[in-house]
């Protein structure tokens, strides 16, 4: 050991040091509460315990050891608060040993540099400054922390590899500044973001267009939508897309290749079905002749080498880091209401939780919404703050509650009636969230529109939404960093209690390197909680959905491939595993995916289900692209839907069978339309005979695919609830309702099935002998997954916009079928503030316009 070492060693064993961390800690959440008006005096720190915490600090940031680092951390951040301008070159100091730039600058400029230390200082400061600082092609200068330089160093040398640190630890920051220099080089013609959620698709799109322009780097398009669209001569392509949207895209375009690729929340591939397609994406991209770089990246995953072992990356390297540049404050704060309605706040100085103050309220919290909503409001006052809700609904109450609650001074209408204005003409008059941003209060979920989502996330980063309440969607990847985060029993999106390794990712929130310092994280009666986060592991050990389906759902699997009545739909990870390994099967690559395994499955079980698949394969009738194409659809829901194709097609006629275009005369597409749903519904999904849920979802994706507003399929629902539900739904259930409609179903369900159909009615078609008519099939698919079908409609969304503009751009537009360069043209023509649409759609057009004004047209 280091005398460096022995040193900090001996520091740590001292119980006095323990006891002044922990009167510093408490001190510095006192002058927390003292910001947010819940104490009525300042904190005064004894000036002889700081400086010596800071000595000891500069000790532990000149160590190798997490531990040690980690407190030096917190001992600056404190010391910056409590000790104002005074502390600024310590700070500095400290923070330099860290080789935690970064920090510096989030600091607000207060403090850049240790102009009063002693030269020696002064020296190791600028060298070690200087070793963390890389030059790229622009010649602007970054300034990395170690883990961000370990990685740029990684990508940079072309290898695939692992990221894998803290959410705060700056990862996207340096996957977006390679992206952005690999284009510059030339190195990357096209590339591909995939994200788990299409709630990330705009954020990683919208940060790699500032990244891009930010360098002067002009002539990369931006898709997130799977239309190939080949890059020129001179310019590069980045698809942004959710592994769905990749497959379907490298489905249609087969010859695409991909120079880079990125995989962002990569440990979402042990996730059930969508874990086990995006290994499936994956295999097909690394099928390749042409080599990839592949990237993978996640929050502190313990087995970063494992996706070069799942796809037999040679020279596979990893970056990883357990410490965030960051500082995370742990707070308890326990409700009790004898003799008197009180919060008692604690801090978290690891392991004891040390007493910081007791707060008492007006009025009695009877239930757990209301005391997550009001210790909330009162916590939240000291800066921006996150409230995190277990479900939609309940996000709407706390938000409505908070902004109820809010004193009137508090009321932001001049900051958001912009923002108002555009939920009330493009969501619905109705929506509560007009209601809570009346307050400066917002909420956020999954199933809300893309730009309404986009203008959220930008107005909370403003600062102009002071609370916004988040969903499970926060979980992955959503980049909101606050001061505040607010828990109280919290669950994922599947109701389960949260995890370790998710508490963690989520409470990486609190605080984000290049915003803030430190941020804190508060648990609302911990004590009460189902489990216990803080005393389970932060990491994630990562295995593949596929191997949890063939290993440890082995006789489960087994059944299901035996049973050929089951209903797709019912066991999706065990209908995808068929779908995969009978293609695996076809194409020759059955025995490598399985051997993978034959170490950690029953030898004669690992027999029967390769036997099963290859029976299977060889006696179901389905041509392997159309398996391929299909791979999360049962194959014997196919075979029945197959079958009745072609029967079906000797006694009627084949416009009968294809789908209508959506845009032929509503009365007769809708006929259409039930038909080919309640075809879906019987062969595929197998409902009962008496099931009228075709009724429902044909005319609400007749009007979706028409283009039509979202306020239109609202007012629908409203209307069909009152005549034919009796009114017994509020408003409130049937927005949010028909939101998930759109975006669970419509967007994700029936795309797949409608998929599947149009894929097995080519081949009907072909063995009726009228394989002529196939050339009329309609990409519908395509267009539930926009939301439009005239080509003008597709193309505008192709160039970048969202369809809430897209669709109040298309009615100036004659010709429906516009071509992309066309449009672009007309685009730059137009005078936008003369169109009756919102100012937040007319500066997406611009925006679009201005990343777009350097590319040739086709």
């Amino acid at each position: 050991m280091s005398l460096v070492g022995e040193l900090a060693t001996e520091i740590w064993m001292e119980d006095a040091f323990h006891a002044d961390l922990a009167q510093l800690e408490a001190a510095n959440i006192r002058a927390e509460l003292y910001e947010g008006a819940l104490l009525s005096t300042s904190e005064k720190v004894d000036s002889g315990l700081i400086r010596r915490l800071v000595q000891a600090a500069l000790i532990f940031a000149d160590t190798d050891e997490d531990q040690y680092l980690n407190v030096a951390q917190r001992i600056s951040t404190a010391a910056l608060r409590l000790a104002g301008t005074g502390a600024n070159d310590l700070f500095a100091m400290i923070q330099g040993r860290l080789r935690n730039f970064p920090a510096l600058l989030t600091a607000g400029g207060r403090t850049s540099f240790p102009q009063y230390a002693p030269l020696s200082l002064q020296h190791e400061f600028v060298r070690c400054r200087l070793e963390q600082t890389v030059a790229t092609g622009d010649d602007s200068e970054h300034v990395f922390t170690p883990f961000q330089l370990q990685s740029w160093k990684l990508l940079a040398g072309g290898r695939s590899g692992t990221l894998s640190g803290p959410t705060s630890a700056g990862k996207s920051y340096v996957l977006l500044l390679h992206l952005v220099e690999q284009f510059r080089a030339g190195v990357v013609k096209t590339a591909a973001y995939v994200v788990p959620t299409r709630a990330l698709i705009n954020q990683v799109s919208d940060d790699a267009s500032a990244a891009l322009a930010a360098h002067g780097v002009r002539n990369v398009t931006i898709a997130s939508i799977p239309v190939d669209l080949s890059p020129g001569e001179f310019g590069g392509l980045l698809y942004v897309v959710t592994q769905e949207r990749l497959d379907a895209l490298l489905i249609a375009s087969p010859n695409l290749h991909l120079d880079l690729v990125i995989v962002d929340e990569a440990q979402m591939i042990g996730d059930g079905s969508r874990g086990v397609l995006l290994e499936s994406v994956m295999d097909r991209i690394n099928a390749s002749p042409q080599r990839s770089q592949l990237i993978f990246s996640g929050p502190l995953i313990e087995n970063p080498a494992y996706f070069g072992d799942l796809f037999d990356l040679e020279g596979f390297n990893t970056s990883i880091s357990k410490r965030s540049p960051v500082t995370q404050n742990i707070l308890f704060l326990d409700y009790t209401e004898r003799p008197e309605p009180t919060v008692s706040v604690k801090v978290l100085v690891d392991p004891e939780e040390v007493q910081v103050a007791t707060i008492t309220l007006p009025n009695r919290l009877l239930t757990d919404l209301d005391r997550l909503s009001y210790i909330s409001l009162l916590f939240g006052r000291s800066g921006s703050s996150i409230v995190y809700a277990g479900g939609k609904s309940d996000a709407e109450k706390i938000a409505l509650k908070i902004a109820l609650d809010l004193p009137e001074d508090k009321m932001r209408t001049d900051a958001l009636s912009e923002l108002i204005g555009f939920v009330k003409k493009h969501v619905h008059k109705d929506y509560a969230l007009a209601t809570t941003l009346e307050r400066g209060v917002g909420f956020h979920y999954g199933h809300m529109p893309s730009l309404l989502r986009k203008q959220l996330e930008d107005h909370f980063r403003d600062r102009k939404i002071h609370y916004f309440i988040c969903t499970s969607t926060l979980l992955y990847g959503l980049n909101l960093p606050a001061r505040n985060i607010f828990l109280s029993k919290p669950t994922t999106g599947r109701g389960r209690a949260i995890s370790g390794p998710a508490f963690w990712n989520l409470s990486g929130r609190a605080g984000r390197m290049g915003k803030e310092l430190e941020g804190n994280v508060f648990l609302i009666d911990y004590g009460s909680w189902e489990n216990r986060p803080l005393e389970e592991g932060r990491g994630v050990s990562v295995t593949s959905a596929l191997k949890t389906a063939i290993v440890d759902q082995a006789d489960d699997l087994l059944m299901f491939l035996n049973d050929a009545s089951i209903s797709s739909d019912v066991s999706p990870n065990l209908e995808i595993t068929l779908g995969k390994l009978v293609l695996d099967e076809r194409v020759g690559r059955l025995d490598r995916t399985l051997d993978r395994y034959i170490s950690l499955v029953n030898t004669q079980t690992l027999r029967s289900i390769r036997d099963r698949i290859k029976q299977i394969s060889a006696t179901v009738d389905i041509p392997t692209d159309v398996i391929n194409s299909n791979i999360g659809v049962s194959i014997f829901r196919q075979f029945d839907l197959l079958t009745y194709m072609v029967k079906r097609l000797k006694k009627i006629p084949p416009e009968e069978m294809i789908p209508s275009h959506p845009l032929g005369d509503f009365k007769e597409v809708s006929n259409n339309y039930y038909r080919a749903f309640r075809r879906i519904h019987t062969y595929l999904l197998k409902y009962d005979s008496k099931d009228k849920r075709h009724f429902f979802f044909a005319p609400l994706a007749l009007r979706w695919m028409r283009g039509d507003a979202l306020p239109v399929l609202i007012d629908s629902a409203i209307r069909y609830n009152q005549t034919k539900e009796k009114g017994k739904k509020s408003v409130a259930t049937i927005i949010r309702e028909t939101m998930e409609n759109v975006e669970q179903d419509l967007r994700f369900r029936y795309v797949k099935y409608f998929t599947c159909y149009n894929s097995l009615l080519r081949v009907a078609l072909e063995r009726a002998d009228k394989a002529q008519y196939i050339k009329i099939i309609p990409d519908i698919p395509l267009f539930l997954e926009v939301g439009g079908s005239s080509g003008a409609m597709i193309n505008l969304m192709a160039l970048g916009l969202s369809r809430t503009s897209a669709e109040s751009l298309v009615e100036y537009i004659t010709d429906k079928e516009m071509r992309l360069a066309d449009l672009r043209d007309w685009l730059r023509k137009l005078d936008l503030v003369a169109l009756d649409i919102s100012p937040i759609c007319i500066r997406e057009i611009r925006t679009v316009l201005e990343l777009s004004s350097t590319l040739p047209n086709e």
